[in-house]
Formats: C-alpha cells, sequence, structure tokens
C-alpha cells in the first residue's frame, strides 16, 4: 500500500523496523533539494546560511507540531538519537531528583534503564506475563515511596512486544503521587498518534529520526523550558555560549545552550520532513494499516505449532 514512498528493491522484505527503517523518497529528495544551500546554522550572515538556520529552526517546529507539545512551555533539542537524549535529561534533571529515586520498568531498552541506574536510586514496576505493565504496581511502588519518587520513566511501546503502554493513564498516577514522567518514544512515535499535552501532558518525550523513516542521525529531546535555566550544559562549547572571557561565561538561550558543535542540519530536516510525510498519509490510517497487518500476522501464526503469543 506504502510501497512507492521506498525506494524499490524486490528482493528484499524488511523486518527491521525496530532498529532502523528504510528512509523514504521524499526525505532523500528533500536532502537533495537543499543540500546546494547547505551551509553553517546560525553562524553567518550570508544566504546560505539564512536559509540553513531557517530551515532549521522550522524543523523545530514541525516536530514540536507533530506531538502536539504546548509551543510556549516546551523546547525541541536535537540530538544524535533517543539515547544521547535520555543522557541529557538524565543530567538536567538531577536538581529535580535530588535525593529522590525513579521509577522504569521491567520492559525498558537499556538505553532508558542505564543512565538513571547509574546516577539515582531506582525500582521496577513489574510487567504481567503478557507483557503488558502492571499499573496496580506502579501505583504501589508511588504509594511505597510516598514522595520519594521524582520521576516514572517508560517506554511507549517495547521494542521486543511491540505493547503500546497507556502513558496517559501512567502519567496520570505518576502526577497523582507528584512524579513527572518521561516516555521513550522510539518505538512509539512512527507507529502510533502521540499528544504531549492531552488527555494528560506527558512531561519529557524523545525519539529518534533513524526509526522513523529519516536517516543522517538526528533525535529530538523535548522538554520544559524551565528545567534548563540557571543549569550548565551537560555539553560545552561551539554555539552553547553568548560570550566568553577568561573569567567569565554567558549560557546561549536555549535551546542553542543544549546544542553543543555543529548541528546536524541534514538530520533535521530529513526528520521534519519525515514527520510532514506522516502527516500528509494521516497517523490513523498507517495505524490502521498496523493493525491490520498485525491481525494477519497473528492470525496465521496462532496455527504453527509451538508458537506463544505474548501480547494481546
Amino acid at each position: 500500500m506504502y510501497k512507492n514512498l521506498f525506494q524499490e528493491n524486490k528482493n528484499y522484505i524488511n523486518f527491521d523496523n525496530a532498529a532502523t527503517t528504510p528512509p523514504l523518497i521524499g526525505v532523500l529528495e528533500e536532502i537533495n533539494s537543499f543540500s546546494p544551500y547547505y551551509s553553517s546554522v546560525h553562524r553567518g550572515v550570508g544566504y546560505k546560511s539564512i536559509i540553513s538556520s531557517d530551515y532549521y529552526e522550522r524543523a523545530r517546529e514541525i516536530v514540536l507540531n507533530f506531538l502536539s507539545a504546548n509551543t510556549g512551555n516546551n523546547v525541541a533539542i536535537f540530538v544524535k538519537n533517543t539515547t544521547e537524549a535520555i543522557n541529557k535529561l538524565s543530567y538536567v534533571l538531577r536538581d529535580v531528583i535530588g535525593h529522590g529515586m525513579v521509577l522504569i520498568t521491567e520492559m525498558e531498552h537499556h538505553s532508558n534503564m542505564l543512565p538513571w541506574r547509574y546516577k539515582y536510586p531506582i525500582d521496577y514496576v513489574r510487567v504481567d506475563e503478557k507483557g503488558r505493565l502492571d499499573l496496580n504496581h506502579l501505583e504501589y511502588l508511588l504509594k511505597k515511596y510516598m514522595g520519594k519518587v521524582k520521576l516514572v520513566a517508560v517506554s511507549g511501546a517495547s521494542n521486543v512486544t511491540g505493547y503500546i503502554n497507556p502513558i496517559h493513564n501512567i502519567a496520570k498516577i505518576s502526577h497523582r503521587y507528584g512524579a513527572k514522567i518521561f516516555v521513550d518514544g522510539a518505538q512509539l512515535v512512527p507507529h502510533h498518534i502521540v499528544n504531549m499535552s492531552y488527555p494528560e501532558p506527558i512531561d519529557f518525550l524523545a525519539f529518534s529520526g533513524h526509526k522513523i523513516y529519516a536517516p543522517f542521525g538526528a533525535g529530538v529531546l523535548i522538554a520544559p523550558r524551565d528545567i534548563f535555566i540557571d543549569k550548565v550544559p551537560n555539553e560545552v562549547g561551539g554555539g552553547t555560549i553568548r560570550l566568553v572571557s577568561k573569567k567569565e561565561v554567558i549560557w546561549a538561550d536555549l535551546p542553542y545552550k543544549e546544542e553543543a558543535g555543529t548541528p546536524n542540519l541534514f538530520g533535521a530536516i530529513a526528520l521534519a520532513k519525515a514527520l510532514e510525510t506522516l502527516s500528509e498519509i494521516g497517523m490513523e490510517n498507517i495505524m490502521e494499516y498496523e493493525r491490520k497487518l498485525t491481525e494477519y500476522a497473528l492470525n496465521n501464526m496462532i496455527n504453527i505449532d509451538n508458537i506463544i503469543i505474548y501480547d494481546d
């Protein structure tokens, strides 16, 4: 149905999308058409530099709009991938978490486990025999550590089973006990409508371009602006400062102080084009198409001997 969106390869069926997706033709065409104008971002006054800077900032707006994020309160910070985004967030939240703790789940990818585990006390929310998150156990742990849990970090969708977590229900439970929620959206954003504002706000979210048909190594962290106020960036150098002398550093405004070094312009443009393409198709149509594919696969696999279906 959507084969015309990708480069033709009749002898290859891609079952590796959970790791990395093939690029959309439209993404590659966008990069090729922009290439003659490629230049420095926010570092020059030439014609190409102005165009490059405009494309880069437009990509940031497209990301926030795609996720229905509150553009007044939230900022989109470009990073290399979801892993880098989580490491950055684990660093910047050190004052928020303080001597508190983080809840993660048994279904987490190690990228959403290790950054928290090596900085803060943690505990694990159980997963049931079907691979689903036990929300009763989540609430039990929040009560058990009453007031100590500052963050609940959870996958939007499992990279093992494909199970989609009810992130807004999890957010509501977490907020009830004074905890914020971070959603690892690497496996969720490419396949499901994500609204960071409604019905319950999602505090932090990250995802990667390479899992959403956009190569070139860009990811995004979406977070409230206020958590970065008066914080020294976890990476410093080019692009992060407004003024530097032998004795003084004045950091650049957000999001630039959190994007050290030369920005990955091609990565940002590719990601933005991929999101625009998915929006044109309609995420609700993609969800329905994938539902039918899943239904077809399960209906056939269930008849194979020694196959156990863990997710429903």
